[in-house]
């Protein structure tokens, strides 16, 4: 009974003399509690795909609503995007935001491409991602199952496209390989 006592001659305290260094004091550590908790992610959908598959590539800032910027994407071909989605929500006082954005891409040429990094500010303090490794190999890497089939646009690449392989007779190679694959699929 005591501690009651001694909580509620605080409380009236605090209303009758000091209610404005109150929520002075209470307002700074609101502020200090958000910006803690503001972070920026990336996630993909696979780290290994197949030439002609798509990944998806999503954003994610939480703790606040900011647009992100994001480095050019090399390697690489936006199919669709950017997907935006925002929320705020406000439950039993506490607050949450979220910022997201999401892109489908597909590979330009097989190998080891590199998702970029996004960055933001959010109160004077820069946010960044680091940037995620994509493998891309020759095959696709979905499985076909039973009369569903999984669609996808490719992207056509003229002969004198080299698809920054170094090597000239590598890129015939792959040209051949890829050729092949496509007259075993007419069968």
């Amino acid at each position: 009974m005591s501690i009651l006592t001694n909580l509620n001659t605080i409380l009236i305290f605090f209303q009758l003399n000091n209610m404005k260094h109150f929520l002075l004091i209470l307002s700074i550590f609101l502020t200090i509690d958000i910006s803690a908790q503001t972070s920026l992610s990336v996630s993909i959908s696979a780290d290994t795909i197949g030439f002609e598959d798509a990944v998806k590539v999503t954003y994610k800032l939480s703790g606040a609503q900011e647009q992100l910027e994001i480095l050019p994407w090399e390697g690489l071909q936006q199919v669709a995007g950017p997907n935006v989605s925002s929320s705020f929500s406000f439950v039993n006082g506490v607050s949450s935001k979220e910022y997201s954005e999401s892109y489908i891409l597909v590979p330009k040429y097989e190998g080891i491409i590199y998702i970029p990094s996004a960055s933001v500010v959010i109160d004077d303090e820069p946010l960044e991602t680091e940037p995620v490794e994509l493998f891309v190999v020759a095959e696709p890497t979905y499985q076909k199952k039973g009369n569903t089939s999984l669609e996808r646009k490719s992207i056509k690449q003229s002969p004198t496209q080299k698809s920054k392989l170094d090597d000239e007779a590598e890129y015939q190679r792959l040209l051949k390989k890829r050729e092949l694959a496509k007259k075993k699929k007419k069968f």
